[in-house]
């Protein structure tokens, strides 16, 4: 350990000893003031901060001041008032760009002097109830200031019976709304129909719901007959692949009933002319170009190919 004062080790040459008033380390040399006990009397050695202390206190001893004399050492210490502070306002911006301009300017810096010093008076703040009305009258409702705004957190005290009839008249009320709702569409399309007839001059009154239904059904009725038909034309263009041994007689189940040639188109492209039939391949009809594409050489060397020609039906007459 060193001592608190010079730092010195203690150590054989240099004692430890303990200060009597604040019990700190301090060597013999830093151990040189004299203090006077003041119970017993006796005079020992004390270290530098304590001594230094002890001086203090005794030199700036004084007994407790009175409240009065407390007070009147505060009434010294306030600061003394000062005297008023007076400004003096010299001429505006507004005042000196006023001095060269035009009477109808000159009314125009006034308005603007008005305006400003509106601005600058500060009004009395508004009041809940005042803002509250405010705010109704920008959404556009009423105001009433004896409505006190409601207790989300406020407990349900209403019993089953009242909260089922609550929900059945609710429910009864979004029904009628729906309804009305309805009826008020279906009133606007007649309003817009009644409006297309007058711009085209045509008389409302000779057609009905019930016109307008059947009309409707009608179009049905015509657009499934079109499908129909679409559907028949197309199987009849379609060729009938019958897996006889004969040609003539696939040829003749074929041809049409009517006196008219039969019109025949390729399987591939729908073309109608260089046709050839080939008997390998399912008696397909196809143009030279397809059969071509589609078999290879030993195909197109292999397989029994005749030239696809249209026969007219023959007559009961001429037989």
């Amino acid at each position: 350990m060193t001592c608190n004062t010079c730092q010195k080790y203690f150590g054989l040459l240099t004692r430890e000893l303990a200060c009597p008033k604040c019990g700190y380390s301090y060597c013999k040399s830093c151990l040189k003031y004299k203090w006077k006990v003041p119970n017993t009397g006796q005079q020992k050695k004390i270290c530098g901060p304590c001594f230094n202390k002890s001086s203090r206190s005794n030199s700036h001893f004084t007994n407790d001041l009175t409240p009065g004399e407390l007070t009147k050492k505060l009434e010294y210490l306030e600061n003394p008032a000062k005297p008023p502070i007076v400004l003096y306002k010299g001429p505006s911006k507004l005042d000196e760009l006023g001095k060269n301009l035009d009477p109808a300017d000159k009314i125009i810096l006034d308005r603007l002097k008005n305006l400003k010093g509106m601005r600058n008076e500060v009004g009395p703040v508004p009041t809940e109830d005042e803002i509250r009305q405010r705010l109704a009258q920008l959404r556009d409702q009423h105001f009433d200031s004896t409505n006190q705004p409601k207790n989300v957190y406020q407990a349900d005290t209403r019993s089953d019976q009242q909260k089922a009839d609550d929900l059945i008249t609710e429910y009864l009320g979004a029904l009628a709304l729906n309804k009305n709702t309805e009826e008020a569409a279906s009133n606007i399309d007649q309003v817009i129909q009644s409006r297309l007839d007058r711009l085209r001059g045509v008389d409302s009154s000779k057609y009905s719901n019930t016109n307008v239904m059947d009309y409707k059904e009608q179009s049905e009725e015509d657009e499934t007959r079109k499908i129909i038909e679409e559907a028949l034309a197309r199987a009849r263009l379609m060729p009938t692949t019958d897996k006889d041994s004969d040609l003539d007689e696939d040829l003749n189940k074929t041809s049409s009933e009517d006196d008219e040639t039969e019109c025949m188109y390729c399987n591939t492209c729908e073309d109608c002319k260089d046709l050839v039939w080939c008997h390998t391949c399912e008696k397909k009809v196809q143009c030279r170009d397809c059969f071509e594409d589609n078999h290879d050489e030993e195909q197109i060397e292999t397989h029994k190919v005749v030239p696809y020609f249209l026969r007219p039906r023959v007559s009961s007459s001429k037989k």
